[in-house]
């Protein structure tokens, strides 16, 4: 794959395969997901290559192991990312078709959402009714025979099947008559949706279900269905009317309401709607919310999408476990704020780093105490402290400055003559403890040590454990080790 070329081709076969509109189109939407936080960047690269693969393979084109691979699919992902982020990637301007298609979606959504649907072979129908010169109730009895006869839908292009519901309507209707050249699968087509090869009948009784349960649930304000979650929900009345997976109901979906935006595995019923902002609102007039009463709030989104987004969006901030509020409800005390924020910059002129643990919020703690400490310190970080300064866990230094976890272990090692595994164990909860699921992964500070890795970065003089006195010990610069650690 020539990635960041402005030309954008593909390598299969041998030759230069060039992208078209409507694999741009499968490729922003799959950004456009992973930025609603719908799904993960590895799902949707491998989700994008595989769809973009099986369309070829439907083109009749040859498809070697190369074409549309998953590495080819990164790199491009990256590039249309970068467009719909406003983010400049690589040396080359992004391809003219990337800059096209990320300018049609912010122009006109809903010729974006026309053009993703005919990429996948999804376009609303035309207007239904008989074919052209076909009677009109003759068309309708037909359609009933195959929506009650037929539950499982009919194959396409099957002589086997069209026979079936021949014999169906001739024995339901005796007194009529089919005309043998009259195309039976033509009519069923004009009523139907496609999926896995058989044609599903879209009846008046499935229509009227259909568009009742989704104008319903929006009417009560939800904005996001996920296929999976909308079709368990509603089970038992979409079963009867046939309809037996959630791809069907999707397919269904798409034919019955286009002016919905559609995507692999949810779809919005309104303009720009999100996951993150459906969220939001959930917190409208709540202190907190746990993740039993988000999901009771959003009946149509799975619980692990709403835990996924309150993990990866700042503004959802961790209590405790399970349990979330928004950063905005958050009170915290003004002169308790400039104090620690003093604090803080005491600390990084001081030793390059600060520790939030070190911040007491007591006031502000006093005046909200269904909140954590631990909240409170992520609300101070975000106000108070993100614009000038990362973070790594607990710790915060300067933005763009080095930072190395060993600066925090060697004074802290320093300010001690012995320290026991418990010491250290607690230590290393204290300085890499985040509020909540959001921070840095374990630091395994002891761990380290018991491996014998020098925690303070100077030599294993620095540091020592005692096997008599069971302790790890400090020792001046340049000691010798003892015998037998």
């Amino acid at each position: 794959m020539l990635c960041g070329s402005p030309r954008l081709w593909c390598i299969g076969d041998g030759m230069r395969i060039p992208w078209n509109e409507y694999e741009a189109a499968i490729l922003l939407n799959a950004c456009i997901e992973v930025r609603n936080g719908h799904m993960s960047r590895k799902e949707a690269e491998a989700a994008v290559s595989q769809e973009l693969r099986a369309m070829a393979e439907k083109e009749g084109r040859a498809v070697d192991s190369i074409y549309r691979n998953g590495n080819g699919i990164h790199m491009q992902f990256e590039i249309m990312n970068g467009l719909l982020l406003e983010r400049r990637v690589g040396l080359h301007p992004a391809p003219r078709l990337f800059q096209e298609m990320v300018g049609l979606y912010r122009r006109d959504e809903d010729s974006f959402g026309a053009l993703l649907r005919k990429a996948r072979g999804s376009a609303a129908p035309g207007p239904a009714g008989a074919p052209s010169g076909v009677d009109a109730q003759l068309a309708e009895r037909l359609i009933h025979i195959a929506d009650t006869q037929f539950p499982n839908g009919l194959r396409k292009a099957s002589p086997v099947e069209m026979a079936r519901l021949r014999r169906y309507f001739l024995a339901a209707y005796p007194g009529e008559a089919l005309p043998e050249d009259l195309d039976l699968e033509a009519v069923i087509a004009r009523e139907a949706v496609v999926f896995q090869g058989r044609y599903y009948v879209v009846s008046d009784r499935t229509k009227d279900l259909i568009c009742s349960i989704v104008s319903g649930q929006t009417a009560l304000g939800h904005q996001i269905f996920y296929y999976e979650a909308l079709y368990e929900r509603h089970m038992a009345p979409l079963q009867s009317s046939h309809i037996f997976v959630a791809d069907v109901l999707r397919a269904m979906l798409e034919r019955l309401l286009p002016q919905y935006s559609y995507h692999r595995s949810y779809f919005t019923a309104a303009r720009g709607a999100s996951l993150e902002a459906e969220i939001t609102r959930c917190f409208e007039g709540a202190a907190s919310l746990t993740y039993a009463q988000l999901e009771e709030a959003l009946p149509y989104v799975p619980l692990e999408k709403i835990k996924h987004m309150l993990a990866v969006r700042p503004q959802f901030i961790w209590v405790r476990t399970g349990e979330y509020v928004l950063a905005d409800g958050i009170r915290l005390d003004e002169e308790e704020s400039r104090l620690a924020e003093a604090s803080v910059l005491e600390d990084v002129e001081r030793q390059g780093f600060s520790s939030l643990a070190n911040q007491s919020f007591a006031v502000s703690l006093s005046r909200s105490p269904t909140l954590s400490e631990c909240a409170l310190r992520e609300a101070f970080y975000q106000r108070r402290l993100s614009g000038r300064y990362d973070r790594q866990g607990g710790i915060v230094y300067e933005k763009g400055a080095s930072f190395q976890l060993r600066q925090v272990l060697e004074a802290f090692c320093l300010e001690h003559d012995a320290l026991t595994a418990s010491e250290l164990h607690a230590f290393e909860a204290d300085i890499t403890a985040i509020v909540g699921p959001n921070g840095s992964g374990k630091s395994n500070i002891s761990d380290a040590a018991s491996a014998g890795i020098c925690l303070c970065g100077r030599s294993w003089s620095a540091l020592m454990w005692s096997r008599r006195m069971r302790r790890w010990r400090c020792l001046p610069q340049g000691g010798s080790s003892p015998s037998g650690r």
